[in-house]
C-alpha cells in the first residue's frame, strides 16, 4: 500500500521515522521570538540571504530589480522602508510594519517576485534564496539607530561603495 513515496507527507506522518525527518525540513522554533504576534505594529530588522550565500547580486541591473522589490513589496503590504541595502549575496532592510498583514508576508512576497524576475531575465532555474531569513525586532531608539547605522554603512565596509545612502545599494 505504501511501497511507493507519496508525495506532502508531513512530519505527523506514522510512516516517517525520526531520523527521515531532518531539522532542514522544518523551520526550528527558536528562530522567531516566542509569544510575539509578528502582525502587530513594530520595526524589523531583516536579512534576506541567498542560496549558498551566492554571490548573485553582483551587478547593477541585479541589484536595481531587488531594490524595487523591496519597496514595491512594502507598498503592497502597507509597510515602510526606513533603510536597506543589497549586498551581492544578501539584502537588509530595516522595515515599519503598521500591523496590517505579517512580516512574513512580505518576505515571502519579496523572495517570490525576485526569483521569478531573476528567473525570466537572468535564466535562474532553481530558488535564489536561502530557505529561512533573519528578522530582530527592534525595541528602542539605541536599538534602532545601531541598526539603521549598520544598514547604511554595509555597503561601505564591503568595499562595494564609497558613499553612504548610495542609491545604487
Amino acid at each position: 500500500m505504501y511501497d511507493e513515496p507519496r508525495r506532502g507527507r508531513s512530519c505527523a506522518d506514522p510512516l516517517r521515522t525520526m531520523n527521515e525527518t531532518s531539522n532542514k525540513q522544518r523551520r526550528p522554533n527558536s528562530l522567531r521570538l516566542q509569544g510575539f504576534d509578528y502582525s502587530s505594529e513594530a520595526t524589523y530588522y531583516l536579512t534576506i540571504s541567498t542560496k549558498d550565500k551566492l554571490p548573485i547580486f553582483d551587478n547593477p541591473q541585479k541589484r536595481a530589480i531587488v531594490l524595487n522589490n523591496a519597496y514595491e513589496c512594502s507598498k503592497a503590504q502597507s509597510a515602510y522602508i526606513l533603510a536597506v541595502a543589497v549586498m551581492t549575496d544578501h539584502i537588509h532592510v530595516l522595515i515599519y510594519n503598521p500591523g496590517k498583514k505579517p512580516i512574513s508576508d512580505y518576505v515571502r512576497d519579496f523572495k517570490s517576485i525576485t526569483y521569478h524576475q531573476f528567473r525570466s531575465n537572468f535564466g535562474y532555474a532553481r530558488s535564489i534564496w536561502q530557505r529561512y531569513y533573519h528578522d530582530h525586532i527592534i525595541r528602542d531608539d539605541r536599538d534602532f539607530q545601531e541598526k539603521f547605522e549598520y544598514v547604511l554603512n554595509n555597503p561601505i565596509k564591503a568595499e562595494l561603495t564609497t558613499k553612504e545612502g548610495d542609491p545604487e545599494f
